[in-house]
């Protein structure tokens, strides 16, 4: 099911929800319209009825006014509430009004014309949704948010104009807009791409937010190319995108949003360069049946890979790089080739009991038995820690580790200590096993001492080359 339906089908089972009024009265064409009290001299109105058959004599134009007495209280309108399935062609709301609530105007299906005034700054959620006489929208510049899915399923729509003032922008929200040509976008966000577009595009500059959804089921998409502009691409963007082959994410990407290449099953290799990444969501790349190659970040922060984020991939090798701090539950689950999971971090992630498994069927469930290579010196620690004490192989990798025996120089722990002898001028670095520096020293003639805040492996380089040498205290 795909992210705009589920949206939509949120819209749908809530677009009926009933108010409980303080007060009613009728407007200037006789319909009786309710009333909310929400804060100090304001309300929300709107429209209920037990019987849904009045709905559909609700016709015409609806006129909201701009304030309402009751009981010698003035009152300002500044939200609308629930119109939902009434009859109305037109809607003319005042310019007190600040917020169109949640599902206000769904499936009124004989909607042609509303005229949104410059007071309004929401939309909310499914606002629109199933209006499908609505053919024209033209936003105002007050409008700062638009809600997921709020102008869902308008399948006659065919002319949308965007502020660019709106900044905050739900998933989907136009999804099913079958009549939509064009990309839509204002200056910040790529808010709908039609479906039957073929070939590579290329988002426009300045864009930081794809919107949720947006590309889903875009089957003829063969590539896109981000600007540098781009920090947020919301969950299911790219879902069922099978004509993808390859993607390289942007650098300010902040999170790998859930199933954001749900069943892209040509998806062969993906490149996430983000240095800002904060997590990979659940079912990021679940189902993507041909992806053999995935390029994990070093970001600045520590980030977690969530549950299924591989799964249904058939990836053979990964490298996990020392900034990821969590694997979820079957994160890899499917990946019937995986082999080898190379660990950069000394310090290992934390994993869960089902973190490996491979497999589930009614004569139990299968496990990953990968050979894990983690940096020279890590393997104890790896040992030491829950469930990562199950794998059956964790080798060291101390191929970059180079003898200094060739420069003459002597490396020694002594109290807390380590002392660097014969470097003959050169500069000396220290650095830990992930290849921080630590500390750095001139040597004149007189032995180097570092002072090491605990047990552990360090690493020593001498001069401009990397010549190194573990030292482990005792």
């Amino acid at each position: 099911m795909t992210l705009a339906v589920l949206v939509l089908m949120c819209a749908a089972k809530t677009s009926t929800a009933q108010d409980v009024p303080d007060f009613y009265q009728e407007n200037t064409n006789g319909d009786t319209l309710y009333y909310k009290i929400i804060g100090d001299n304001e309300v929300r109105v709107f429209y209920t009825s037990e019987d849904y058959d009045q709905y559909a004599r609700l016709t015409g134009t609806l006129v909201i006014p701009s304030t309402v007495t009751n009981q010698g209280t003035t009152y300002t309108v500044t939200a609308v509430g629930n119109f939902g399935s009434t009859n109305y062609s037109a809607v003319d709301i005042p310019n007190t009004v600040t917020v169109l609530e949640q599902d206000c105007f769904s499936q009124c299906t004989t909607l042609t014309a509303v005229t949104l005034p410059n007071s309004v700054f929401e939309i909310g959620q499914g606002a629109f949704y199933g209006c499908t006489a609505l053919a024209t929208v033209t936003l105002p510049n007050s409008v700062w948010v638009i809600g997921d899915g709020a102008f869902g399923g308008d399948t006659a729509l065919r002319s949308v104009t965007l502020p660019d003032s709106t900044s905050l922008v739900g998933d989907v929200p136009f999804g099913g807009c079958t009549g939509l040509t064009q990309p839509l976008y204002n200056s910040t966000h790529l808010m709908f791409f039609p479906q039957d577009y073929s070939g590579e595009y290329t988002i426009p500059d300045g864009i930081h937010t794809v919107c949720g959804g947006v590309f889903e089921l875009c089957e003829g998409l063969t590539a896109v190319h981000f600007p540098s502009s781009i920090e947020i691409i919301g969950r299911g963007c790219f879902y069922q995108c099978t004509g993808l082959t390859s993607v390289e994410l942007p650098q300010r990407l902040g999170v790998v949003m859930e199933n954001l290449f749900w069943g892209c099953t040509s998806l062969q290799s993906v490149d996430i360069t983000s240095t800002v990444l904060m997590r990979i969501g659940s079912c990021a790349f679940s189902g993507c049946s041909s992806l053999t190659s995935v390029t994990l970040p070093n970001s600045d922060y520590e980030y977690s890979i969530y549950s299924d984020a591989f799964s249904g991939c058939n990836l053979q090798s990964i490298v996990i790089p020392a900034s990821v701090s969590r694997l979820g539950n079957e994160v890899f689950y499917g990946n019937n080739a995986l082999t080898s999971i190379i660990m950069k971090g000394s310090t290992p992630p934390t994993i869960e009991e089902g973190t490996f498994v491979l497999n589930v069927s009614s004569d139990g469930t299968t496990y990953l038995d990968p050979v894990v290579t983690v940096p020279c010196g890590a393997e104890p620690t790896y040992r030491a820690n829950e469930y990562w004490n199950r794998i059956t192989t964790i080798e060291e990798d101390c191929s970059s580790i180079e003898d200094l025996d060739a420069l003459d120089a002597k490396i020694y722990s002594n109290g807390g200590q380590i002392v660097v002898e014969g470097a003959e001028q050169n500069t000396v670095t220290l650095l830990d096993i992930n290849g921080r520096t630590l500390a750095t020293k001139q040597d004149y003639d007189a032995p180097l001492r570092f002072d090491v805040p605990a047990t552990g492996t360090y690493m020593v380089k001498i001069g401009r080359h990397a010549a190194r040498k573990i030292v482990v205290m005792k």
